[in-house]
């Protein structure tokens, strides 16, 4: 079976992606279903996340298409919130998974207790032991889940962009979803570079 990547971003109100990605004139509460049109995940920074309340997630779901899925990333201080029960029941029809920056001491317990409440989920996180609920970033050798993770600060060469996405084909065995922090050019260059390698 060919491998399958879904390039998606980290958010979808990125700096580069304000610049040129969206038409000037589109009102800044259209942004999600914009993009929503061309992808079909993102993932949410976890400073979003904590600001964010029931009814704007319950918003977010109700802007994107039904094949359209959220990724969280968590960390230690949203686990502790009392409305965080609330927060993911309101997205669970459009949820895909879970990125924990969680304690070491801490991580274990919470990815027990999502993959028990959101079992059609992917819940994956730094650190863990390689399997499937590993997160795979540049570096990370062995066995990874189907979720990864890539942070540029500056656009990558080709030969760059080419080497993350066959590490994370080889390290997933055979794909999954593949996040990337960068500009909107980037994730387009990403996906064009997967549809010659026949991954798309």
């Amino acid at each position: 079976m060919e491998p399958c990547v879904e390039i998606a971003a980290v958010g979808w109100t990125h700096p580069d992606w304000l610049g040129g990605y969206y038409p000037p004139d589109l009102p800044e509460d259209w942004r999600l279903a914009y993009y929503a049109n061309e992808y079909r995940a993102v993932l949410v920074p976890a400073p979003v996340l904590d600001r964010a309340g029931v009814e704007s997630v319950s918003r977010w779901c109700g802007e994107v298409p039904e094949r359209f899925r959220f990724y969280f990333e968590l960390e230690d201080a949203f686990t502790e919130r009392d409305d965080r029960r609330l927060l993911l029941d309101a997205a669970a029809g459009c949820l895909g998974g879970f990125v924990l920056e969680a304690s070491p001491e801490r991580a274990p317990c919470i990815e027990r207790a999502l993959v028990r409440r959101f079992p059609a989920t992917d819940v994956v996180r730094r650190g863990a032991p390689p399997g499937v609920h590993r997160l795979w970033m540049p570096g990370v050798s062995g066995p990874t889940g189907p979720v990864g993770l890539v942070r540029w600060p500056e656009p990558p060469q080709p030969a760059e962009l080419r080497a993350q996405l066959e590490g994370f084909v080889a390290a997933s065995g055979g794909g999954g979803t593949l996040f990337l922090d960068a500009g909107p050019e980037v994730l387009e260059r990403a996906r064009d570079l997967l549809l010659v390698m026949g991954w798309l």
